[in-house]
């Protein structure tokens, strides 16, 4: 009896864990490869590619809902560092799978003036694995990615950090411009 209620302890040890923590289970894309383009409506309905962006640092930030107080909060940290953001030659640029009027309203209550791009068919959040198995709405994921298209660091414990971003995301771009690689972020 011990030995059976021990393995349902560890079980349900497991499966609380991995729920905590669903965004270290799913295989984010790796730093250093290619960034995928994808062509997404912001809140006015004007359309967006990631390589519209070519030139430019773009912090891409997954986050899962609109008007909620995790994401109202993240999103207004964001929106206090647009001004270094442009410093450093970088856009943030926030997508979820709500649609154009969703974001327009969430723009409009939150003051946000960076783009939020509605990716209501999945295809961002699919081909960048930021949604956890089984789900269609984002996970908090945040991808940097270089000039080049090319995906430079990848935050998967935004939600852990949230009252640090975007200051952490800000050391990670000064870092990369300052020549630290992906590989540097490893052991940081």
């Amino acid at each position: 009896m011990r030995i059976i209620a021990l393995a349902l302890a560890i079980a349900l040890a497991v499966v609380i864990a991995r729920r905590r923590n669903m965004v270290a289970l799913r295989p984010l894309l790796v730093a250093g490869t290619k960034a995928p383009d994808f062509e997404l409506p912001d809140a006015d309905g004007n359309l967006h590619k990631l390589s519209d962006y070519r030139g430019r640092f773009v912090v891409l930030a997954f986050y899962p809902s609109d008007n909620t107080p995790g994401c109202s909060l993240e999103m207004k940290r964001i929106t206090s560092a647009v001004a270094e953001f442009e410093a450093l030659n970088a856009v943030p640029i926030g997508i979820s799978s709500q649609d154009v009027a969703s974001h327009r309203s969430f723009c409009d209550t939150v003051g946000i003036p960076f783009p939020l791009l509605a990716d209501t068919e999945g295809v961002a959040i699919s081909a960048y694995n930021a949604a956890s198995p089984g789900r269609r709405k984002a996970d908090r994921v945040t991808y940097i990615i270089d000039p080049k298209g090319v995906v430079a660091y990848v935050d998967r414990d935004v939600d852990m950090n949230l009252l640090n971003i975007p200051g952490d995301w800000l050391r990670r771009l000064k870092a990369i411009q300052d020549g630290r690689t992906y590989r540097d972020f490893l052991s940081s």
